[in-house]
C-alpha cells in the first residue's frame, strides 16, 4: 500500500484528509514504521495525531519523544502506550 499521501497529509496537519484516507482504506498508518504518526507528532499537529491514534494501527512507541515539542501530543502518545500495554 502506498502511504505517501497519508505521510504528506500527516506531516502538514491535514486532519480531514488523513481521516478520509484512513476511512476509505487508501492508507495504512502502520506503514513505514508509523511514519505518518511520527511526522504529525513532531510537527505539532494535535488533531492529526488524535486521528491516527484513534485508528489504532499506528504504533505510538515508534514516535521519538525527543522530537515532540507539544506537551499535549506527548501526553496523548504516553496515554496510548499505557492503554495498549493494559490490553496485553
Amino acid at each position: 500500500m502506498d502511504n505517501k499521501f497519508l505521510i504528506l497529509g500527516a506531516k502538514n496537519g491535514l486532519a480531514a484528509f488523513v481521516k478520509m484516507l484512513l476511512k476509505d482504506g487508501y492508507a495504512d498508518p502502520a506503514g513505514c514504521d508509523s511514519e505518518a504518526l511520527k511526522l504529525a507528532a513532531e510537527n505539532g499537529h494535535v488533531a492529526t495525531v488524535k486521528i491516527l491514534l484513534e485508528d489504532g494501527r499506528a504504533d505510538p512507541e515508534a514516535v521519538c519523544m525527543d522530537f515532540v515539542h507539544s506537551s499535549e501530543i506527548a501526553e496523548l502518545i504516553k496515554n496510548e502506550i499505557t492503554r495498549r500495554e493494559a490490553l496485553v
